[in-house]
């Protein structure tokens, strides 16, 4: 049988590990939230379609990339040429992300 001193180890365990990991999660998605972005190389976008399989928006340089993500590698679709679609997409790149879930 479970002793009072047991159960009390646990809840008290549990109210520590709780807003430790929230924590960790909110710092995390902030820091790596916004896309992987490196001095030449930025992930604008990343769109699931399944567990394994994703549609990723890159720029590298000044060229947008729409590449396939998938367990066999990373593949370019196609390369965006437009000159109209990569002004859209470097203005909407540089705006601030909007939070999901209203404001806080």
């Amino acid at each position: 049988m479970i002793s009072f001193l047991d159960w009390l180890r646990v809840i008290l365990i549990t109210a520590l590990i709780i807003p430790l990991v929230y924590i960790s999660t909110r710092l995390f998605g902030r820091r790596y939230g916004g896309g992987l972005r490196g001095r030449n190389f930025e992930i604008v976008e990343v769109l699931p379609i399944d567990q394994q399989n994703k549609l990723v928006l890159a720029k590298i340089m000044e060229r947008f990339y729409v590449l396939s993500s998938s367990p066999q590698g990373l593949q370019i679709i196609f390369e965006i040429t437009d000159l109209e679609q990569i002004k859209a997409l470097t203005e909407e790149a540089r705006r601030p992300k909007k939070k999901i879930g209203g404001t806080r």
